[in-house]
């Protein structure tokens, strides 16, 4: 069962690309008897290239879980980044109005 696909499209020079990932999922099962494991599979394609792994749902947790901690960790960086970004805006447009200020002021109180 299709889970999810993912489908990137770029270009490079002139030709159109297409990547995509996907994500699919298939049940649990009674095999001869006994009770089988669901499995995920991971499909990655490029253009007519494709690639997949089969993963057990405990292998799938442990992509999960890494995935989302360093999805977390590339976001707080990326929000530091915007607000030493935003503080530095911030300053140099106070450091601009004060200097539009005093030009300001010199031109309505010449010295001579």
């Amino acid at each position: 069962m299709l889970e999810e696909e993912i489908v990137h499209w770029s270009k490079k020079e002139e030709t159109l690309i297409r990547r995509s990932l996907r994500i699919e999922s298939y049940s649990p099962k009674m095999e001869r008897g006994f009770p089988k494991d669901g499995y995920i599979f991971i499909k990655i394609s490029k253009n007519e290239e494709k690639l997949s792994i089969r993963l057990s749902p405990e292998e799938a947790l442990r992509v999960g879980t890494q995935l989302i901690s360093i999805s977390k960790e590339l976001l707080n960086k990326k929000r530091k980044l915007y607000n030493s970004y935003s503080k530095t805006i911030k300053l140099s447009t106070i450091k601009e109005v004060e200097v539009a200020k005093r030009r300001k002021e010199a031109l309505e109180n010449p010295l001579i």
